[in-house]
């Protein structure tokens, strides 16, 4: 399993993105894993198991980059996602579905 980054977030959870097998959060507060993997009959969960990139704002919103699947926005601790893509007729919509 390649491993493309970990990073903590705000709140102590460690998450670990890999190529192929997801997305992997272990809570800071009782070490529980749950792991996020790619789900195309829900538009809201990842389309791809290849993460790219993480980045946590200032609002503790986390976003995700993948190879393939869009740009992710995940809530924590609400645990939702929301995915942006692009769109052949949107033109507001992003340029690719690839991050590196």
């Amino acid at each position: 399993m390649v491993v493309k980054f970990i990073n903590e977030d705000r709140y102590g959870n460690l998450w670990a993105g890999t190529l192929r097998h997801g997305l992997a959060r272990i809570d800071g507060q009782n070490g529980q894993v749950s792991r996020y993997v790619k789900d195309q009959s829900d538009q809201f969960n990842l389309q791809s198991n290849n993460m790219m990139a993480f980045c946590e704002d200032s609002s503790g919103l986390l976003w995700l980059g993948t190879n393939g699947g869009g740009f992710f926005q995940f809530r924590n601790p609400e645990e939702t996602m929301f995915n942006y893509r692009y769109s052949v007729v949107d033109s507001n919509s992003l340029y690719s579905h690839s991050f590196s």
